[in-house]
């Protein structure tokens, strides 16, 4: 069964650009890394009290988990600066019809 990788976190609102900007490069770092990797950034369209909400999916065929280690591994170093509060991670088991 595969697995998908759904990360969302906080950003204010002033920094959104620079923090966009920060997930799409780690994302396609992270694509070269491990091929065949799919990753998507998305941004929630209300953004209440002027932080907004940005939300990484990731989706990796035929390999280990050890490829969401290095998710965390990266955006820790890359995304660090920009999180206002910790990022939420969850694994959902895509079920196959």
């Amino acid at each position: 069964m595969a697995s998908e990788l759904f990360v969302y976190w906080r950003v204010a609102a002033a920094d959104a650009v620079h923090a966009e900007a920060a997930a799409a490069a780690l994302q396609r770092e992270l694509r070269l890394e491990w091929p065949g990797l799919q990753a998507r950034l998305y941004r929630r369209a209300e953004a209440p009290a002027g932080l907004l909400t940005l939300m990484e999916t990731y989706a990796l065929e035929g390999h280990a988990t050890a490829w969401r280690d290095a998710v965390a591994a990266h955006a820790a170093v890359r995304l660090g600066a920009w999180c206002q509060g910790q990022r939420h991670v969850e694994v959902f088991d895509r079920i196959e019809p």
